[in-house]
């Protein structure tokens, strides 16, 4: 496997899916996980070492000449994008008791939808915008391709314009491969 040398940019791809745990149309309790995934576009670089193109990383010998003064590490853009996962996570949530069967004379809280605390070793990285979220948003629709499987959202954040466009889901695939040209 080729290592490569990528500098993160400010454009992100995020996809959501939304898991129906456990729920009931008779009283009881509802909960639903919703997954996560963030990647991030970079700019591939090549690594070399006196000039010359680095196949993977520098050796150790090499990063002792260049700091010693003795050789010179550095980077050059080859003009390629790739994209990197940067965060896979998911929360779950839970809800007492189904929301329709509120009365407004009972209290709010068993028809409130809670978060479970995240304690988990299947959470890789750490969520670069944690504040840019598909679900719950009324003006992201969550789609299940065919009518089967999970309902997904999808969406490219452009973090230095703080714009965001969603993407048809179907669509991931080719969306990719135009990403890394």
């Amino acid at each position: 496997m080729e290592i490569q040398l990528c500098t993160p940019q400010a454009t992100y791809i995020i996809v959501e899916r939304v898991y129906t745990v456990h729920t009931t149309y008779s009283p009881g309790w509802g909960w639903r996980k919703i997954t996560r995934h963030v990647a991030q576009t970079c700019n591939v670089e090549d690594m070399l070492y006196n000039g010359q193109r680095v196949d993977g990383i520098p050796s150790p010998w090499q990063y002792l000449m260049d700091a010693l003064g003795f050789g010179e590490i550095t980077t050059r853009p080859t003009g390629e994008r790739n994209v990197v996962l940067v965060y896979a996570g998911f929360e779950d949530l839970i809800r007492p008791l189904p929301e329709d069967l509120h009365k407004p004379q009972l209290p709010e809280f068993p028809f409130q939808e809670y978060r479970l605390p995240q304690v988990s070793p299947f959470i890789y990285g750490t969520d670069p915008i944690p504040e840019v979220r598909l679900f719950n948003d009324p003006s992201v629709p969550f789609v299940a391709q065919g009518g089967n499987g999970a309902p997904t959202a999808m969406a490219i954040y452009h973090g230095d314009t703080g714009r965001r466009e969603l993407v048809d889901s179907s669509q991931l695939q080719i969306m990719l491969q135009q990403l890394r040209r």
